[in-house]
């Protein structure tokens, strides 16, 4: 597959506008971010908990959906952890979207971090969730399988949402690596 970013991005894109179940995730996502941000500034305690609560019972639902797929995903995250910088794989997809929705669940529900990391952290969250709701309705709109081979490589629309998914993790990890290494120099040298 050699599409641009930008290719990549308007597949996806014509994902979320060419079908019903597309538009509908979208507005879903859209609803959620607004909820997200607006609740920054009027700090309602509801919506504070009942986010969370949303986002883990979505994965659940995935979870119980693709309960045979979300089994050999664990299994095989050892296995395919140096083979997926090389190779985009699902099962170490599956669990890095995992993993970030953790670390999202516990952002909207710390105190400890500052507005800027938690904004930061909604930044590059609303995205990577994008694709990941994006690539679950393209999967069962289309009933592509989700196996652990190189199938996904047939398809370029799964291969964008991964793909973005995945450099919007990167450039995630990489600013969060950069906010934490300001802190620490700013609070060794002051």
């Amino acid at each position: 597959m050699n599409l641009s970013i930008l290719e990549k991005i308007l597949l996806i894109l014509k994902f979320f506008t060419s079908s019903f179940l597309g538009i509908e995730l979208f507005l879903l996502v859209l609803l959620f971010s607004c909820f997200i941000f607006l609740n920054m500034k009027f700090r309602n305690m509801k919506v504070r908990y009942a986010l969370p609560l949303l986002l883990a019972l979505s994965i659940f639902v995935v979870v119980i959906i693709f309960h045979s797929f979300a089994l050999s995903s664990i299994k095989s995250f050892i296995k395919s952890l140096m083979y997926y910088y090389y190779f985009p794989n699902m099962a170490l997809y599956f669990v890095i979207v995992l993993v970030i929705t953790i670390i999202f669940i516990y952002t909207l529900l710390t105190r400890r971090l500052k507005k800027r990391k938690k904004i930061i952290n909604y930044c590059f969250f609303i995205p990577i969730y994008t694709c990941f709701i994006g690539l679950v309705g393209y999967v069962s709109l289309y009933n592509i399988p989700l196996v652990l081979n190189n199938s996904m490589y047939k398809y370029d629309t799964v291969l964008s949402f991964v793909q973005i998914s995945n450099l919007c993790a990167l450039l995630w990890i990489t600013v969060t690596a950069f906010y934490y290494l300001y802190k620490y120099f700013k609070k060794k040298f002051n």
